[in-house]
């Protein structure tokens, strides 16, 4: 199993939040925009390990959370 430390990475004097969390399950961006906090957390996770796995995330923005797709994998 692979795992990721924070190695001594401490928030700086001058660091704010980008949002705030309106209620469970909900963050909101300083823009205004609503999005899925399971899926910020995630994303926030892929950005800080991407180097690590090799991945580009150049073509990625924050936008695609606000509109996810949905994927059923069984249908109903």
């Amino acid at each position: 199993m692979m795992t990721f430390s924070q190695s001594g990475r401490e928030k700086p004097d001058n660091w704010k939040p980008s949002g705030k969390r309106v209620k469970r399950g909900l963050y909101q961006l300083s823009v205004g925009y609503l999005i899925n906090a399971d899926a910020n957390g995630a994303a926030n996770i892929l950005r800080k390990v991407s180097g690590r796995l090799g991945l580009d995330l150049s073509q990625l923005s924050r936008g695609a959370l606000t509109t996810p797709l949905r994927v059923r994998f069984w249908a109903t």
